[in-house]
């Protein structure tokens, strides 16, 4: 795992290590951040990164509770500045005018990857009840950074990688509501691939050969489909390609509920399909999303709301 920056007293450097020394002095500017990648078995869990008080600094959090910096929004910024123009295909918005890296305002949330060393981040931007995310990644090691697909107009919430460092999956949150899309990223090619809103879940109970169907939704909620809010939560992958997530219960729409309507609908998808569809610049991928269906309960086991069975 991640460990934090520790001080010790100076001592010769074993000439094995000279390579690494060299590495990690050259990455200095970019936060001095030590992985165990001499320790890819280790069963340890993966380090967290939080963001200061000020919103400035991706703070990475020791098994004791201290914190060191990993990275920071004068980072990103002293990255991004001199690049602006060059990094993506049309200039990022916000609220009514463009984008300029001075209005990042904030650094975070940020995940790190099964590889130990590529951190996903998020550098936001907000003026008028409108947020501009852009994610990228930085290596911990020799300090590339990346940007990962293209800006969002919304608050990136809970990115989670794939078990192969391939996908970057979240909700996406906006003024009128959390987790009102679902995004997946191909972090290797940097593209958004997938995009799941309110309107797609309702299609999907609506669909011939639904696992559940939505004879239980208000009058008019079919026609009102798009204005279903989702609340797009738990989302979590099941290894390289399964992705598995919770929203509200499109069946049981209700326009008086604010807030998640309890445990909700699970739904899961195979992104096996992505990697060998075909793009064109601005669709994305047509995949099997379909309630997920809860195991068959055996005699004596009580189904708990995540779909898992306690004795």
């Amino acid at each position: 795992m991640v460990r934090p920056r520790r001080t010790s007293p100076a001592r010769p450097p074993r000439r094995s290590h000279l390579l690494a020394f060299l590495t990690v002095l050259v990455a200095a500017s970019f936060g001095s951040v030590a992985t165990a990648e001499d320790d890819p078995a280790s069963d340890e869990p993966s380090p967290r990164f939080v963001t200061s008080d000020d919103g400035r600094r991706l703070l990475q959090v020791a098994s004791d509770g201290s914190t060191s910096e990993a990275w920071s929004l004068d980072a990103w910024h002293a990255w991004a500045a001199p690049r602006w123009d060059r990094l993506f295909v049309e200039a990022p918005s916000l609220a009514w005018r463009t984008m300029t890296p001075d209005d990042a305002s904030w650094i975070g949330p940020a995940v790190l990857a099964p590889d130990g060393r590529t951190l996903a981040f998020v550098v936001s931007a907000y003026a008028a009840a409108s947020t501009t995310s852009l994610v990228g990644t930085v290596d911990l090691i020799d300090g590339t950074v990346r940007t990962v697909a293209d800006p969002k107009r919304g608050t990136v919430e809970d990115p989670v990688w794939s078990s192969d460092g391939r996908f970057l999956a979240y909700g996406l949150g906006t003024a009128r509501s959390g987790g009102e899309a679902l995004v997946v990223d191909d972090v290797r090619i940097g593209r958004e691939r997938l995009r799941i809103e309110g309107a797609a879940l309702m299609e999907a109970l609506r669909s011939p050969g639904a696992d559940v169907a939505a004879d239980g939704a208000e009058d008019g909620a079919a026609d009102g489909a798009e204005a279903f809010l989702p609340q797009i939560r738990d989302v979590r992958f099941l290894g390289d390609a399964r992705l598995r997530f919770r929203s509200d219960d499109p069946a049981a729409l209700s326009r008086d509920v604010d807030g998640p309507t309890g445990p909700g609908q699970a739904w899961e998808l195979d992104l096996d399909a992505l990697r060998d569809a075909a793009w064109d610049r601005v669709g994305g991928a047509r995949v099997d999303l379909a309630p997920a269906r809860a195991p068959e309960r055996k005699e004596g086991e009580e189904t708990g709301s995540d779909g898992s069975h306690t004795h």
